[in-house]
């Protein structure tokens, strides 16, 4: 194994910036799922799903910081 040096790490602006704009992803996840527990999964759409699963991997990126690649 090899140990992550500081170069594999996100820069700290980028990683603010990430979980900066993961936040209204974040918020129409928790929609979503609220959605999903009152009315059901009829009432969303394909392309909600795939925002809300972006800002969701956005903020664990700006969270641990790694690179995804």
């Amino acid at each position: 194994m090899n140990p992550q040096t500081h170069s594999s790490q996100l820069p700290t602006a980028l990683r603010i910036i990430l979980g900066l704009a993961s936040i209204p992803s974040l918020i129409l996840g928790y929609m979503l799922l609220n959605t999903a527990v009152e009315q059901g999964f009829s009432g969303i759409g394909a392309m909600e799903v795939v925002y809300a699963a972006g800002g969701l991997i956005a903020a664990i990126l700006a969270i641990t910081g790694k690179r995804p690649f």
